[in-house]
């Protein structure tokens, strides 16, 4: 087996385990935990704390923090799935193309 053909079976390998699991992540995705939910969010006057003992760039930190961490929770799970499969896919292709033609 070629390197080149080694890289087309480790992307598709790659491509079909990410979107099955990102099938089977949709397909079984629970219900929003409301109470979780209230206990995570921010209010205000935590945000105005963390500000004045940590400054602006904590506050943008802990929103960051929150942002990334939503990613991984209920709904949008099967979708950051599929998006880091297809990336993770597409760069090994890229990989595969460069060993291709830097072989040359």
């Amino acid at each position: 087996m070629t390197r080149a053909a080694k890289f087309k079976v480790l992307v598709l390998s790659i491509f079909v385990i990410g979107a099955l699991s990102s099938v089977l992540a949709w397909r079984f995705e629970g219900e929003p935990d409301e109470m979780m939910q209230e206990l995570n969010e921010p209010t205000k006057k935590s945000l105005y704390q963390l500000e004045r003992i940590g400054g602006t760039a904590q506050v943008i930190i802990a929103e960051i923090q929150d942002w990334w961490l939503a990613q991984w929770r209920s709904t949008n799970l099967p979708y950051t799935i599929l998006i880091l499969t297809i990336g993770s896919a597409g760069a090994i292709m890229m990989i595969a193309q460069l060993d291709e033609h830097g072989g040359d």
